[in-house]
């Protein structure tokens, strides 16, 4: 978004889930404009857009590590089915 956008300018998520976009592109003073057909998704992107106007919503700096939870963690497709002998 950064790379390819202006403050000011539009950014459109044709499947924009629980809206990270549009919470990316406010943060950085873009416009947003997305679709969800999910209720689900799009209740859950409400809330979470709701509370980051309200400054509740919790985000993860920029250049902080993802957080890596301790243990296995499952990588890629291949593995999963591997482990499930499919």
């Amino acid at each position: 978004m950064l790379a390819l956008t202006n403050e000011g300018e539009w950014v459109f998520d044709p499947f924009m889930g629980v809206a990270s976009s549009a919470i990316a592109a406010l943060k950085r003073r873009r416009r947003f404009v997305g679709a969800e057909i999910n209720t689900g998704y799009y209740g859950t992107g409400l809330e979470r857009l709701n509370l980051f106007s309200q400054g509740k919503l919790k985000l993860r700096q920029m250049g902080t590590p993802i957080y890596e939870p301790p243990g296995k963690v499952r990588r890629d497709r291949e593995e999963f089915f591997n482990e499930k002998g499919l």
